[in-house]
This record gives C-alpha cells, structure tokens and sequence, in this order.
C-alpha cells in the first residue's frame, strides 16, 4: 500500500478549492469569450486562480508531511518476520485506522537482521494482532521495509494455516506457528507463487517438495500435546466457549494468546 504522493495530494486538494473558488477560473473563461469584458474580471480571476493554487499547494504540502505513506513497494520483496521492539500510538487516524509508530527488529531465511523504525496506518482488523509481538514485513531491493498486514494474520494465528500433504496422507496444522509459515511463504515467493486463502502446488512440485520438507521437519521437532489435541481443536473449543457465552472475550482472548505462545 502507499499512501498518496505528494503530486496525488496536490491534485485532490486543487481539485477540491477549484470547486470552491469556482467563480475564478469562471470569470477567466468568460472574458476569454465574450465580447468587450470588463477588465476587472480577468485581473480578479487571474488573481483569485493564482491564491487557490498557493493555498492548494501549502496544505497539500502539510498534509504530505504529516501523514505517513501508506505502505507498498515498486518490486516485489522479500517476506520476513519483524519483532515489534517498541510501538507507540501517535493519535493520527486515516480513514478511521490509527497510524502508529514501530521500531522493528527484523529478520527471515534471506535477510540479514536488522532494525528500522516506521510509521503506518494499521487495519482496525490488525490491531489485535500486535499483542503476539510481531508483524509479517516484506523488505524491499533498497532496504525499505513494508508491514504485510495478510502476512501478519497468517504469523500471529489470526487465520488458520492447515496444510493439507498427499505425500504423507496428513493435515498439518501450523496456525499461528510464524517461524515454519514464514519459511513456506518465503518458499512461494522464491517460486513466484502468491500467498492467497487456499493453495494448489500440486503444479509446483518443487515447492511442493519443500514445503513437505518443512512440514516433515516441523512435525519432528513439535512436542507431543498431553491430551493429544491440536492447536485447531484446542482453538475451536476456545471459540465455542466464547460463542456458548461461557467466557469473556478478555478470556478468550487472553487463552487464546497463551495457546498459541506454547507452541
């Protein structure tokens, strides 16, 4: 996402005072094309159009400066992880989000670690999420750094992640287990396969290879749970509590949060 240049700016906010000082360019035209105008009327729109396009300029200048671009970036990236070190709310909303202030210790499979500092508007969706502590980032050729709100959803278990393997006859669940999702979507960028609700790489066998290599080698690693429930399970139990009136949304949420930081 990018929020708007500064040219888009100027030319919403120009657009907006010629509709209010219309009578200016109105008195141009009309002197253009009617016989013996009285001078008076260029001179005043003349005068009057050069004061809307100073004050088009001023405050879309201001309005640049004091709003952050919403994110994108020219080429594609490369996906990673960003720990959320410090974020702050600097009490600025765009479109009813909140732009807040990050500083983000960043890392993944092609990234050298760094730490950078941004200000974004954040989805009210999203807001939630940042009480696991990360951000899904994607880290442009120039360094630039840009928050993956999708990504950021998939990491933090704010969607479910299932895999669903033909080569061991399994469901994987990895919902909201970001190291191994961060591996499989920097997989699918590698390989040019974008990140969407459901995936098909039956066609891709050499992600689909790779993808079965991490899925393999996270199953491995996991510790077996005592009552033998997946993270799924235990999650949809905790929403039908919530959904049964049975718990708070605070301890929903708050259960919700040390599940998924077992992992």
């Amino acid at each position: 996402m990018r929020g708007s240049t500064l040219l888009g700016t100027f030319a919403r906010v120009l657009g907006f005072s010629l509709l209010a000082g219309i009578v200016f360019p109105v008195f141009i035209i009309v002197y253009l094309v009617v016989p013996s105008p009285p001078l008076w009327m260029l001179i005043v729109g003349v005068i009057g159009l050069v004061d809307v396009v100073v004050i088009a300029t001023f405050i879309a200048l201001k309005l640049h400066r004091s709003h952050p671009p919403v994110q994108e970036l020219d080429e594609p990236g490369v996906p990673g992880i960003g720990t959320i070190a410090h974020v702050a709310d600097t009490a600025t909303e765009i479109g009813g989000h909140r732009v807040m202030a990050f500083r983000l210790e960043i890392r993944g499979p092609r990234i050298d670690e760094f730490t950078t500092e941004l200000k974004t508007v954040v989805p009210t969706a999203s807001v939630g999420s940042l009480g696991r502590g990360l951000v899904g980032v994607t880290v442009g050729a120039d360094g630039r750094v840009v928050i993956d709100w999708h990504a950021t959803a998939l990491y933090t278990g704010a969607v479910p992640a299932r895999f669903v393997s033909e080569d061991d006859g399994r469901t994987h669940d990895l919902t909201g287990q970001a190291e191994p999702l961060l591996r499989i979507v920097d997989a699918l960028s590698r390989h040019g396969v974008a990140l969407g609700p459901t995936l098909d790489i039956r066609s891709h066998p050499e992600v689909r290879s790779e993808i079965q290599t991490i899925l393999t080698e996270h199953e491995a690693s996991r510790p077996a749970t005592a009552d033998g429930r997946s993270t799924s399970q235990r999650l949809d139990e905790l929403a039908g509590l919530l959904d049964g009136g049975r718990i708070s949304r605070e301890e929903h949420d708050r259960l919700r949060l040390k599940i998924l930081d077992g992992l």
